[in-house]
């Protein structure tokens, strides 16, 4: 009996050693595993990046998204405004513009919220015009009245997100921040 456990601890003892030495040669394993990982993480992330900026490239060449505000600011230091409502949207089609968005008219206070809401059939000098982080596109329109309206929408190409500008002589501008959708 005797005999058999000492058999017994020497086996174990040897099988402890014999995992020990492996587990230092693997010691490196989980390293270069995690690397490799990371590695593989880090191209589909470029990859998925890519793939978006050309979604988005493809919007703006097509000329047909929409832009959905989600905050609204008077320039230039008015105060900031949160959207809500997901019915307010700048839609840019092939041959027209439609234009569904609050906006604050006044020179001096008091202020007032208004809306605009036009079907453009025709808008004045649009340019669609690529940056080093994505696009600017800018545009003019009367909006049937006496005024006219400069639009300048910026976008950022990796994210979607934009920024539109509208700007009058006869008001103060208005800027939003929002992002770009599929029509």
């Amino acid at each position: 009996m005797k005999k058999t456990i000492i058999a017994l601890v020497a086996t174990l003892a040897i099988l402890g050693g014999a995992t020990a030495q492996n587990t230092s040669r693997n010691a490196g394993s989980p390293d270069e595993s995690h690397s490799q990982r990371r590695a593989e993480r880090i191209q589909r992330r470029a990859t998925r990046t890519a793939e978006y900026i050309r979604y988005v490239d493809s919007l703006v060449e097509a000329r047909s998204f929409s832009f959905i505000p989600l905050t609204m600011q008077m320039q230039p230091a008015g105060s900031l405004r949160q959207i809500t409502n997901t019915a307010f949207e700048l839609n840019v089609y092939p041959t027209w513009v439609d234009v569904y968005l609050p906006y604050i008219k006044g020179v001096t206070p008091p202020y007032y919220l208004t809306l605009l809401n036009y079907a453009l059939p025709k808008v004045d000098n649009y340019q669609a015009m690529r940056t080093p982080t994505g696009w600017k596109i800018t545009f003019s329109s009367s909006m049937f009245s006496a005024n006219t309206y400069n639009f300048e929408l910026d976008i950022l190409s990796a994210t979607g997100s934009a920024t539109l500008t509208i700007a009058t002589v006869m008001f103060n501008t208005v800027q939003y921040s929002g992002q770009l959708y599929r029509n």
